[in-house]
């Protein structure tokens, strides 16, 4: 019986370490990574001028990495709020992908996201 007893007890322990361990990990903070998208506009728009394919490639890669790892939890206190900064992301993140370069689009764009994401500042 005692036997019984230690193996249910071991168990019960076992299971609840992986069931502890299976848990995702949680959400960025909304305040922390629009700081990081915010950060990343700023630096697409001084790289707007140039004209660097690759560079404004690589930043409008690295915004939709960035909205990927938290737009749930902004869809989930805002659903309005996440479709203005989806849809500011796709436009953006197209024109600097296109490959005919409209600066004055991309600015524009990038002009909406970043409005877009001041406004998710304010989620509370």
């Amino acid at each position: 019986m005692l036997k019984i007893t230690r193996c249910l007890v071991a168990m019960t322990l076992l299971a609840g370490l992986v069931i502890s361990g299976c848990s995702s990990s949680p959400a960025p903070s909304i305040q922390a990574s629009t700081d990081r998208m915010l950060n990343l506009t700023a630096e697409l728009e001084q790289s707007i001028p140039t004209g660097d394919k690759v560079k404004l490639k690589g930043l409008g890669q690295a915004l939709d990495e960035t909205w990927t790892s938290y737009e749930q939890t902004v869809q989930d206190k805002s659903p309005e709020l996440h479709d203005q900064v989806d849809a500011a992301l796709t436009s953006t993140v197209a024109a600097a992908e296109a490959d005919a370069l409209d600066t004055k689009a991309l600015a524009a764009h990038n002009d909406e996201l970043i409005a877009a994401l001041h406004d998710v500042q304010n989620l509370k």
